[in-house]
C-alpha cells in the first residue's frame, strides 16, 4: 500500500502521482495506492483516475481525522510536490517508521536521506517515482530498514525532546553568561 496525505492542489502533485501509479499498478498487481485529503484540485484527480487501467486499486479518502492510522497501513508514504518547505505529513511518515518518496523540493532533503530513509526524485517526474516506488515495493527488508532509519532520524532530529534540546543550545549560545 502507498499512500498520501495532502492538500490536494497543484503544489502537491497528485497528478505525477497518479500517472506513477499507473505504471506501478500495471507491474505489481499487489500495489494500491491510497491519497487523503481534500482540496481544490479533487474532482480534476478523479477525473484522472477514472481513465487510469487500474482505477479501482487507486483510493481517495477524503479529509481524514485518523491520519497516524492511515500512515501505520501503508508500506510507504510519497510526496509528489512541485515545491514545499517541510511538509508536516514527512515528519509524520517519519515519526510512524515508513520509507518516503518524496520529490527533492525544499526542506525535504534536509529530512530524507537518499537511499537511507528513502529515495529522492526530481519533481514532475513520474518514471523516476515509479521506479523507486517499484523498488521499494520490490525489497520490503530494504523498505522496512529504511523506515527504521526513518524513525531513528526523527527521534534524534524532530522530536520534541530534540527540538527542545537544539533550542536550548542555541538560547545558551546566543545568550550573554550571567
Amino acid at each position: 500500500m502507498l499512500g498520501t496525505v495532502a492538500v490536494l492542489s497543484r503544489q502537491k502533485g497528485i497528478d505525477v502521482l497518479l500517472d506513477a501509479a499507473g505504471e506501478v499498478l500495471g507491474r505489481d498487481p499487489r500495489a494500491h495506492v491510497v491519497i487523503a485529503g481534500d482540496g481544490p484540485a479533487r474532482a480534476d484527480l478523479e477525473a484522472r483516475r477514472a481513465g487510469m487501467a487500474a482505477r479501482e486499486r487507486v483510493h481517495f479518502l477524503g479529509l481524514r481525522s485518523d491520519v497516524p492510522d492511515v500512515m501505520a497501513g501503508l508500506d510507504a508514504y510519497v510526496l509528489s510536490s512541485r515545491w514545499e518547505g517541510l511538509p508536516l505529513a514527512v515528519l509524520e511518515a517519519m515519526a510512524a517508521g515508513k520509507p518516503i518518496v518524496a520529490t527533492r523540493v525544499g526542506g525535504v532533503p534536509e529530512a530524507i536521506e537518499d537511499g537511507a530513509g528513502g529515495y529522492l526524485v526530481a519533481p514532475e517526474d513520474p518514471r523516476a517515482l515509479a521506479d523507486r516506488l517499484l523498488a521499494l515495493l520490490s525489497d520490503p527488508a530494504a523498505a522496512a530498514a529504511m523506515g527504521a532509519r526513518n524513525a531513528q532520524a526523527f527521534d534524534a532530529r524532530f522530536s520534541l525532546g530534540a527540538m527542545l534540546a537544539a533550542h536550548e543550545r542555541l538560547f545558551t549560545e546566543i545568550a550573554p553568561a550571567r
